[in-house]
């Protein structure tokens, strides 16, 4: 998670989320034996529906995305 700064507006810290967000979808599509179409035509949808509604899942993704982290993200993914 992005420590807090005092300085840092929150719409940039929400900013800063949503792209770590969008670059955790883009190596885990890059992953996928199948490619990155056929996951996000899979998980994108449910993806984006855990990072809104579960704090646990959204503080995974914001961590380093580490090939571990990665795949925890995506266990989750195919646990829902």
């Amino acid at each position: 998670m992005m420590p807090f700064h005092p300085d840092l507006a929150p719409a940039m810290r929400n900013t800063r989320e949503k792209n770590h967000g969008s670059l955790a979808q883009a190596k885990l599509g890059a992953r996928n034996p199948a490619g990155p179409a056929e996951w996000d035509a899979r998980y994108a949808e449910r993806f984006a529906e855990l990072y809104k509604v579960d704090d646990v899942f959204r503080d995974l993704v914001n961590e380093e995305l580490t090939g571990d982290v990665l795949t925890r993200i995506q266990q989750r993914l195919d646990l829902s």
